[in-house]
């Protein structure tokens, strides 16, 4: 399972898990969720895909995931101005940052791209 968990991390934060999804993430840290216990991470990481996909006005994938699967939305960044980018760059890299502290307290969450 952690091994899972890595690679979706990997492939999330990478390569983005597809040619459709080219928003680079900003750098947040992962050191500001280490208080949140796995429930409130699985939350926290639920929330911050939904608004990726409002902002990009895709499907909230996560409404039919249930259980602790979070999925990051399809996006495309063709449709984009640069200032919905860098919202979605922000929400990238606060989602990149939940996995790695997912990961480091072995929550047993799955992550991954919507439609994989």
């Amino acid at each position: 399972m952690r091994a899972r968990i890595v690679i979706a991390s990997i492939c999330l934060s990478v390569a983005g898990c597809g040619p459709s999804n080219k928003i680079e993430p900003i750098y947040i840290s992962a050191d500001q969720y280490q208080s949140l216990s796995c429930d409130e991470i699985a939350g926290e990481a639920q929330r911050v895909a939904r608004s990726a996909a409002a902002v990009a006005g895709a499907p909230d994938s996560n409404a039919e995931a249930g259980g602790h699967v979070i999925v990051w939305p399809a996006l495309s960044s063709a449709q984009s101005n640069d200032a919905t980018k860098s919202a979605l760059g922000r929400l990238k890299g606060e989602f990149d940052a939940l996995v790695l502290t997912a990961t480091q307290k072995n929550c047993g969450l799955k992550f991954q791209q919507a439609g994989a």
